[in-house]
């Protein structure tokens, strides 16, 4: 067994010795087998939580925003498949109500127009995103072009 003298000149201590030799004033006692850096990693344990809940919001919104831009982008198509629909039907000789039925049905509100620009028939369908102020901020339009098959040939 060493003497006390030999254990404070190495650091390590015997079974006499005092506390002060092994825990100095402010240090937190060493538990056996662990060495100081697993006890920092153990005081920063729950800073993983703290972080993770401070970014939650921060990606929830990234998602919302990505969500919507999604939704205009599919508003965008219907209006164009629609005003492409409503141009065939135009071309066909179908009546205009049943053209401004399909662009009614293809987006809720939304309004046609059309022009004959050469041996053509265009629609152009406009809605707004939506109806709350969000959406009055973003106004849509598709348009289709088809052959006008109504009219007469020129020789």
């Amino acid at each position: 067994m060493r003497s006390r003298s030999e254990a404070r000149a190495t650091g390590r201590g015997s079974v006499g010795a005092p506390s002060g030799i092994l825990n100095p004033p402010g240090r937190r006692p060493r538990i056996a087998g662990r060495s100081p850096a697993e006890g920092a990693i153990d005081s920063e344990a729950g800073s993983v939580t703290a972080e993770f809940a401070m970014i939650l919001p921060a990606i929830a919104l990234i998602l919302a925003i990505g969500v919507g831009v999604v939704q205009l982008g599919a508003l965008q198509v219907r209006l164009t498949d629609g005003a492409a629909d409503a141009a065939r039907m135009l071309g066909r000789g179908d009546p205009a109500g049943a053209a401004s039925a399909r662009v009614a049905q293809a987006q809720a509100g939304a309004s046609m127009s059309v022009s004959h620009p050469g041996a053509l028939v265009c629609v152009t369908a406009r809605a707004s995103a939506g109806s709350d102020l969000l959406g009055a901020l973003f106004d849509f339009s598709g348009t289709g072009c088809a052959l006008d098959d109504t009219q007469t040939p020129s020789p």
